[in-house]
């Protein structure tokens, strides 16, 4: 035993030396696995400050694995796109158009973190960086823009036919929010805004269609009116034309009249000639004159 010892004293020691870091690092040290499309923010808090004061680290830990000590914190960051909701209602948050109608309606936002600054990110925002930095301001954009518009603008496609009125609200958000990140040095990407479909209450609907309804009847009553108004002065013209060719031609009024009516039975027989068969009376004293069949 004595002889094994003394031979293989080296690889002994050697091998206990191994076995000790070894479960000295499972002991201090932590794996850290990030996916793809994250990034993983190093928050140093070693025991000993007076050697190192620790924070974060200014560069992120990218698509991989690797090991750090259990007192380093780690925070992922997704990298990929993010869509916020942000609803918005009348009763709630008074959005209003310029009309002074109450609406409701969600607006949209998409944004990601930039790639390879989310420590600075992170120390200068926190985690939450949108909804403490940016979603109230994101909100009072949309909020103020869509106020500049009457309810008839924002949701008839007849009075946008030659304005793309949500796409000019949808262009001056994102504008002011990527003014607004790049001001206050939020490492961050607007990527897109979308405002959805402005509808009002229902009560507010139901007034609009009485409204519309009424707006009709009256239309319709207008255009009765205008036709009977059109009749009478046909009939007038009609009159006036009569007794002009009545005096042209000299008849007195009960001549004029019997050769209207003589007109009128003529015409009848016409049409009485072209059936199969037709018996008219004609005349004060009711003789009856029957017409032959058509063959």
């Amino acid at each position: 035993m004595d002889d094994f010892l003394a031979r293989h004293k080296r690889k002994l020691i050697v091998a206990a030396v191994v076995a000790v870091a070894l479960g000295t690092m499972g002991t201090v040290m932590n794996r850290v696995q990030v996916e793809a499309g994250h990034e993983a923010i190093m928050v140093d808090k070693p025991f000993f400050s007076i050697f190192d004061g620790g924070g974060v680290r200014p560069e992120p830990f990218s698509t991989g694995s690797t090991w750090l000590f259990y007192t380093t914190e780690i925070i992922r960051y997704d990298l990929r796109p993010f869509q916020h909701t942000e609803k918005f209602d009348d009763a709630i948050d008074g959005t209003i158009t310029a009309d002074n109608i109450p609406i409701d309606f969600n607006a949209y936002i998409k944004v990601r973190p930039i790639s390879g600054k989310t420590p600075r990110l992170h120390a200068s925002f926190g985690p939450n960086w949108y909804p403490q930095n940016l979603k109230e301001v994101f909100r009072t954009s949309v909020r103020d823009e869509v106020a500049k518009y009457t309810m008839t603008v924002l949701t008839t496609r007849q009075a946008n036919a030659q304005k793309d009125v949500l796409g000019d609200i949808q262009r001056h958000v994102i504008k002011e929010m990527r003014d607004f990140v790049k001001d206050k040095g939020i490492d961050a990407e607007v990527m897109e805004v979308i405002v959805g479909k402005v509808t009002p209450p229902q009560k507010i609907l139901d007034q609009l269609a009485e409204t519309a309804n009424q707006q009709q009847r009256a239309q319709t009553e207008i255009q009765r009116t205008a036709a009977e108004i059109q009749r009478k002065n046909a009939e007038r013209e009609r009159a006036n034309a009569d007794n002009e060719y009545r005096n042209k031609i000299g008849y007195s009024v009960s001549e004029f009249l019997s050769l209207e009516i003589a007109k009128k039975q003529v015409e009848a027989l016409k049409e009485c000639g072209a059936k199969a068969s037709c018996t008219a009376i004609i005349g004060q004293l009711g003789v009856q004159a029957t017409l032959p069949l058509q063959k």
